[in-house]
Parts: structure tokens; sequence; C-alpha cells
């Protein structure tokens, strides 16, 4: 390769670790000329790949091995997901990719690059590693008695960091022994429990391995604190290798940056100071990704299906709004249930014949058969208005959490709310979203066929119902005058569909209803009665911050 060294990262699909990653990449194509001696190889899942920056970077999507059942921790079976840091050394694909190079430098995210770190005289058989904070008594006496009981040797070197830099042929082969180590203390060490920490604690697995891994090695460990160096430090950047962002609540804190604590204060690129040079390197990193043009919003969320429920008076504003933004996240996985007055600037369409506001029910029925009609992979439906905005990422995260095996719908609980013989029957809101796993959207769309439902389900909405009863006929046991969003809650609670109430995250209201400010959106999934205008800010909001689901 024309480089001497590769920088090997992990990034997750969710979380701040993407916006991390442009700082780390900043400090070394912007504030430094590192590029010139580094690449970067990026791992994790494929979703993050149009994210990247096109220069200097080489992604290569990885398997999750927090999913495997020997990297569950046995006393939660929960995936111990901090063991992918070391997920690219066990990829033949990543290996062989950094084999390529002289050396390799494994590091977290959260880290920034010192000029200084070109300065390093590596040797054959030499690693370098920062500091950590993991060795407490009880686990030095753990971590020896692990490697005596392996018949393994122990250079009792303690508080090995994070970021390794060495051979690569030696960085691949102790950190894939590393990942054997974090299963072997995951059997053997936290079946039980997940300790205490600072003694001896489950979180810091990955930590201990490395431990393990280079301790029962042959290999020089150089250990200096020039690497993983506090990110609060006043000293000069010029005196470290690398800048850690530690937990800590002095500036400069990652975790008061994530939050926008520091959003009205202007970094300071002159100076020299750790600190200052790390806050630049955030913002740098942040205004660098926001402007990637290699970032296509459209791939971001993949197994959902969206139907909106539109009005072709709205085609310049709701549905204009919905297209000009979140819709963009969906990979063309939508279609528009609007009434006949559709114009022909719009794709996706199945349209109805009435024309007004009380047209809704046949549009989410009808709706509902085309996108089953036209989805061939999605697992996923969402049913929304078309002035319901959807925060995609929050969206591809809650998804990504639940089952959709499932005889479950979500969204807001409704019943109640209306006061014209609807408040017995459970149901959710329709502009606030309804989440259907795909298979329970055909079983209500085939139960309504082989009753000869449809015809009644997709009347209009017209208001006060007009009678009830105790009879077998459908008709006079529900409110068919009634709304889509009851109608579909009807048929759910008739075909025993559980209906899940996520009011934190689906509201059927904006943000000024519930008095707060529209920046909330970062922690939701859908606002309703969002105009255009109310669209296009809440999604700015969203391409400036990184969303953070409640």
């Amino acid at each position: 390769m024309d480089k001497e060294s590769i920088i090997v990262v992990y990034i997750p699909g969710t979380g701040p670790y993407l916006e991390q990653f442009f700082g780390l990449y900043y400090s070394c194509v912007v504030k430094t000329d590192l590029y010139k001696k580094f690449d970067f190889l990026v791992t994790g899942p494929q979703c993050i790949q149009d994210k990247l920056p096109e220069k200097h970077c080489i992604f290569v999507e990885v398997e999750d091995l927090a999913e495997h059942t020997d990297c569950r921790t046995k006393y939660n079976d929960n995936p111990y997901g901090f063991i992918n840091s070391f997920a690219a050394f066990n990829c033949q694909k990543c290996k062989d990719i950094i084999l390529q190079y002289k050396h390799c430098l494994r590091i977290d995210v959260d880290t920034f690059l010192s000029k200084n770190i070109e300065n390093i005289k590596i040797g054959d058989n030499e690693i370098y590693t920062g500091q950590g904070a993991y060795s407490s008594p009880e686990a030095r006496i753990k971590l020896a008695k692990i490697l005596k009981k392996n018949n393994l040797t122990d250079q009792n070197v303690h508080d090995i960091g994070s970021t390794w830099y060495g051979p690569s042929d030696l960085i691949v082969k102790y950190a894939s022994n590393a990942i054997k180590f974090c299963k072997y203390l995951i059997k053997y060490n936290f079946s039980e429990h997940e300790g205490i920490w600072p003694q001896w604690f489950a979180g810091v697995i990955t930590m201990y391995a490395g431990h393990l891994a280079l301790n029962s090695s042959p290999v020089k460990i150089i250990q200096t604190n020039k690497f993983d160096y506090p990110s609060t430090s006043e000293n000069d950047v010029a005196e470290c290798y690398t800048i850690h962002c530690w937990h800590t609540d002095n500036f400069f804190s990652k975790a008061h940056y994530d939050a926008g604590n520091y959003k009205d204060s202007i970094p300071d690129s002159v100076s020299t100071q750790c600190k200052h040079y790390s806050y630049d390197c955030a913002v740098g990193g942040t205004k660098l990704m926001n402007c990637c043009k290699s970032i296509d919003r459209s791939k971001c969320v993949e197994n959902v299906y969206a139907m909106i429920l539109g009005g072709g008076i709205f085609l310049n504003d709701r549905i204009k709004g919905c297209v000009d933004t979140w819709i963009q996240y969906f990979n063309n996985n939508y279609l528009f249930s609007i009434d006949k007055y559709i114009g022909p600037d719009i794709n996706h369409v199945v349209t109805t014949d009435i024309t007004d506001w009380n047209s809704c029910p046949p549009k989410i029925f009808r709706g509902m058969e085309a996108a089953i009609e036209k989805n061939k992979n999605c697992q996923w439906l969402l049913i929304v208005d078309d002035d319901t905005f959807v925060n995609s990422a929050n969206l591809k995260f809650l998804v990504n959490t639940l089952n959709a095996e499932e005889r479950k719908i979500y969204g807001k609980n409704m019943t109640g709310h209306y006061p014209w013989g609807a408040g017995t029957i459970p149901f959710l809101s329709g502009g606030g979203g309804t989440l259907i796993p795909m298979h329970v959207a055909r079983e209500i769309i085939k139960k309504i066929k082989d009753n000869k439902w449809m015809s009644w389900l997709t009347q209009p909405s017209l208001y006060p119902p007009t009678f009830f009863g105790d009879t077998d006929n459908p008709l006079d046991r529900f409110p068919f005058q009634s709304g889509a969003d009851v109608k579909l809650g009807w048929m759910a609670d008739k075909i025993k569909i559980e209906q899940v109430n996520l009011p934190k995250l689906f509201h059927d209201e904006g943000p000024g209803f519930y008095d707060e400010s529209p920046e909330n959106v970062l922690h939701s999934i859908t606002y309703h009665r969002m105009g255009k205008d109310d669209q296009l800010k809440l999604q700015d909001i969203i391409d400036n911050n990184t969303s953070k689901i409640a």
C-alpha cells in the first residue's frame, strides 16, 4: 500500500458513534496531515457505509459478534456489544486488508490524533498501548489466576489501554486472541452476575481480554500515557499521541457535547491545549459529517414500508413536506393513499374516490391492500397521515428492538378520547402513526376479505354513529360511521392483536401541544399536525444532531 499504517475502528448503526468518528477523521485529515500516513478501515453494519467520507476510508461490513450465543452475558443473556470493538479481527476480509499495511492502529472512535503520533518508532516485536483504569487489586488477582490456570505466561503489565499500535501481523494475531478471551470471561467469570465496578466488572470485559491477550504474548508491550490522553487536559497536544474522551463532566466532555451543552461556545481553533483541540475536532467533525456528500439518507430504513394517508388538496403542503423530508429515508418503500385529486408530481400512489376528510377509512384499508401487494421484503408497515413527521433513525432503532413475529401493533393509545361512542373500542392514534408487523397487516386484510367486511369498513367517516346493539351483525356492534384509526383498532381487537401503547415515541399532536421544544423530535418517532414548514424544521434539527430515542 502507498501508506504505511491503517487505523481500525468499529461504528455501530445507532448512537453518537458516527459523529464521534468524524471528529477522529477531522483530526487526521484537517487538523493534521496524518492522512498521508494513515488510511481508515471502518467496520460496522451496512447502514453506515454511505454515511462515511469518500477519501482515505475503506469500509467492510462485519458480523455483529454480540449476537453470538457465546457473546451474551450469562447472568442476563444480554449481548455484550463492546466485543465488536474487535469485530474486524474476526473477519478474514478485514485481516487481509490490514496485513497489506506495515502497522495497524486499533483505536476507539471517541479519540483524536495528535501530529506527534508520526514520531513513534515501532520495533518488529513491539506493541504500543495506552493506559486504562480497570486494574483494581481484585482484577489483578483474577487476571493473574486466569493466565496461570491456562498455563500462559504473564508479563504483569496492568491497565492496558484500548489503543494498540504495532506491526499489523501482531495486532491481527493478538486482537483475534482477545475475542477468544472475551468469550472465556463471559462463560466462566460472569455467568451469574456482572460484578461490581471497579473491583471486577462485566462492563470492561474487552479491557480484561486485551490484558490477557497481550500479557500472554511474547511481544514487548510498551505502555505510554501519551496514548489515551485525557480530553480535559490543559497540556499541549504535542505532548501526546492520541486524546481519548474519558467519562467526565469537565471540559471537554463527549457526553456534554452530545447533549448540546457546548452549542453556544465557539471553538478555539488556534489553541494547542488538549481540551480546546478536542472541542475543535468535535465541532469540525460534526460540520464535516453534515456536509458529507456521500451520505445517502434514503437507505436509512430498510425493513419498514410506509403508507401515508393523504389528501390531494395538500399536494403542495403536507405531502410535499413528507417527500422533501423523512420519506427519503425509506428507500422507495412507501406509498400515498390519496383521493382522486392527486397530481402527477408524486409517485407511489393509490387513490380513492372520496375527496374530503371522511375518506380516511377507504384510504387506510385500500392502502393496506396496496402496500401488502407492493411489498415483498419489508417486515413492518408504518401507517401515518400526510401531516405526520417521522424520525426515521429512531424508528429504525425501535424496530430493531422489537420482534416482528409477534401479534402486536404499536402507537399511541387513544381509547376513550372521543365522545361519539368509540370510547369503548381500543385503538391507536392514526395521526400519531401505527407500526404493524407485515404478517399482522396481511392477517387483518385476509380477515376482512374472508368475512366480506371491506364494503362497510371502507364507508366514509360520518359522525356521530347511529346505532349500537348486541346482535351478530357487525354493523350493529360497531360504530361503522367512525374514523379509520377506530376501525383499524376494532379489527385488531376483534382478532386478538395486542395494541401496545408507546406515548413517548408516537405523538398525536405537535411539540407545541405538549409544551415541548421541537428538539424533542430527537427523542421521539412521530409528531402529528405538521405542515411542510414544520416538517422541514424538524428534519433540519435531525440532520444537525444525533437522534436519541427515548
